[in-house]
């Protein structure tokens, strides 16, 4: 005979899934840092580079890194972005290689990641506010000037498109597996980790998750950042990308409306590996990208 199940093992059954869900989800979207969570990484030491903080509009502490070119004079300034879940350190590799090949490159922890403050991540809502203020630091306490660009992987792409759209100091940009817009890229996200299919319920969630973290999911659509945007951008995205899948790229390089995006699919590259596969040919396509718009300003 099948066994059956006490009322109350079900009743804790059903509780627990409907806490997982309705407490759990929606903070596993947006909130990045939780009470107790160290903050603290070592910095890889064969690399040289001024820290530096700046403020948020809403008054939060950002934390970054300075890479200065031994060019004299640099090429120009470069923004560099990380994931979610990410910290500045995963960049310094890219960031020491694009400094030595001529431009000085600022490389920051996100609001709510690495050694910033804050808890939620707004998905660019509020993250290209802090981009705007960062180009006011470069400009106000390192005296460097345009060009400006920005370079951002998955969320930091993002949040890069959106700045880009907001700052027509920031002169151009590469964009790396990003997605079109975030009520998407969340509803894709809870069917993966939860399994759950129906739109109305992730609708749910998604939307708890933005009042959670204090944003309006409708000012969080990459692919309409992409319509505004006159400067030049390199949008890239690997083939195998599982996370973010192809029709964000796709949604997004049809959006540009000045005739101003460069596409590039890599072959056999996911979504946390597209520099490992690129290899040295995608490293040169980057920088020949940068040269060519750093030279037309």
């Amino acid at each position: 005979m099948l066994q059956r199940f006490p009322i109350k093992t079900i009743s804790a059954i059903l509780i627990a899934s409907f806490c997982f869900l309705h407490f759990g989800v929606p903070r596993l979207i947006t909130q990045i840092r939780f009470p107790l969570q160290s903050k603290e990484v070592s910095p890889p030491s064969n690399y040289e580079f001024t820290p530096f903080t700046y403020q948020t509009f809403d008054q939060l502490t950002i934390a970054g890194s300075l890479f200065s070119s031994p060019h004299i004079p640099p090429r120009g300034s470069i923004i560099l972005l990380h994931g979610i879940r990410s910290r500045k350190e995963h960049l310094y590799p890219m960031a020491n290689k694009i400094a030595v090949s001529g431009y000085n490159v600022f490389v920051i922890d996100l609001r709510a990641h690495g050694d910033s403050e804050g808890t939620y991540c707004t998905f660019g809502a509020k993250e290209k506010q802090d981009i705007k203020a960062l180009v006011d630091c470069i400009h106000a306490n390192f005296g460097l000037h345009e060009p400006i660009g920005i370079l951002g992987q998955s969320l930091g792409g993002a949040i890069a498109l959106q700045a880009l759209a907001e700052d027509k100091r920031i002169s151009y940009g590469v964009i790396e597996s990003t997605f079109s817009d975030f009520k998407t890229v969340a509803s894709d996200y809870i069917t993966r980790i939860t399994g759950i299919e129906n739109e109305f319920f992730k609708n749910y969630l998604i939307n708890r998750s933005a009042n959670i973290a204090d944003f309006d999911i409708d000012l969080v659509i990459p692919s309409k950042s992409c319509t505004k945007i006159d400067q030049n951008v390199l949008l890239v995205h690997g083939k195998n990308d599982k996370r973010i899948a192809l029709k964000h790229y796709l949604e997004n390089s049809r959006s540009f409306q000045f005739n101003n995006c460069k596409t590039k699919l890599i072959d056999n590259a996911n979504h946390l590996n597209v520099w490992q596969v690129g290899g040295a040919t995608y490293f040169n396509e980057v920088m020949s990208f940068l040269d060519e718009y750093t030279q037309l300003k």
